[in-house]
């Protein structure tokens, strides 16, 4: 079991449910959130988070996490902060 898988099963309790995404490069990174918005709004805002690009979907998704704390999200292979393509539109 790999590191992440390790943290995430011995820490399940404190976090609500959780997404991975895997951060093999940029084109990894920005389609995990995306596709994690996605999942959030089916069936509520679906039309729009399909006709949203995937950069948009990826910075609405982060942007909910940073305003609704808790949940886990893992980047499975991701080198540095510095290879991240997309950016919260929330402050921290």
């Amino acid at each position: 079991m790999n590191r992440p898988c390790k943290y995430a099963h011995r820490h399940r309790g404190r976090y609500r449910p959780g997404w991975w995404v895997d951060a093999d490069g940029p084109d990894q990174i920005r389609a995990g959130p995306a596709a994690f918005a996605r999942a959030l709004t089916c069936g509520i805002d679906s039309v729009a988070a399909e006709q949203a690009t995937e950069e948009e979907a990826a910075a609405w998704a982060l942007s909910r996490l940073v305003a609704h704390p808790g949940w886990l999200v893992i980047f499975d292979n991701l080198e540095s902060s510095r290879t991240w393509p997309v950016r919260p539109t929330a402050t921290y």
